[in-house]
C-alpha cells in the first residue's frame, strides 16, 4: 500500500482518497461478552455474573444475583451474606445478630413472655438463640449464660 498525491494505491489500482481511518480494537477478559474499555464489562458470557464491571462464575461475598438473573447487588448493609433478595439475610456483619434472616443489634426483643421463649445472643455464629436453659427468662448478652431465673430459680 503507498500513498500518492492524498491518494491511497494498493498494487495497481487507487482505493482510497489517502485517509486512513483507524478503529480501537477493545480486548475484553474472556468472560466478558460486552466492554467499553479493557477490563471494564458491560455485559458477561453465558454462565457469568456482573459485578462492579467484572465478571463472576458466582456473585461475590456480600452480594446476591439480581433480578434480572445476569448481575449481582450488594446486600443490604447489616447483611454479611444474602440470598434471594438483598434484605434476605444469612450470615449479619460483626456486632449484629440473626434472627428470621434479618440482622439485629439485639435479641432479648424477641422474648414472649406469655410463651415463656427468651432469646440471648450467640456471639459465635451471630445469631439469636432461645436462652439454653429452660427456666432462664433473661440470657441477652449470652443465650448459654442466664442472667436471671425464674421465680424459684436461682442463676
Amino acid at each position: 500500500m503507498t500513498f500518492t498525491n492524498t491518494q491511497m494505491i494498493t498494487g495497481d489500482v487507487i482505493t482510497g482518497n489517502g485517509r486512513i481511518y483507524i478503529e480501537e480494537l477493545l480486548v475484553c477478559t474472556e468472560k466478558c461478552y460486552t466492554c467499553q474499555q479493557n477490563h471494564t464489562c458491560d455485559i458477561c458470557s453465558t454462565g457469568f455474573y456482573l459485578y462492579e464491571n467484572n465478571c463472576y462464575p458466582e456473585c461475590p461475598r456480600g452480594t446476591t444475583k439480581a433480578s434480572d438473573g445476569k448481575s449481582c447487588v450488594k446486600c443490604s448493609d447489616d447483611c454479611e451474606t444474602c440470598s434471594s433478595s438483598i434484605d434476605h439475610c444469612e450470615s449479619c456483619n460483626q456486632g449484629k445478630f440473626l434472627y428470621n434472616n434479618k440482622c439485629h443489634d439485639s435479641c432479648d426483643q424477641f422474648n414472649d413472655n406469655t410463651n415463656g421463649i427468651y432469646y440471648g445472643k450467640d456471639i459465635d455464629n451471630r445469631l439469636c438463640k432461645m436462652c439454653s436453659d429452660k427456666n432462664c427468662i433473661s440470657c441477652g448478652s449470652d443465650y448459654s449464660k442466664c442472667e436471671k431465673c425464674q421465680e424459684k430459680f436461682e442463676v
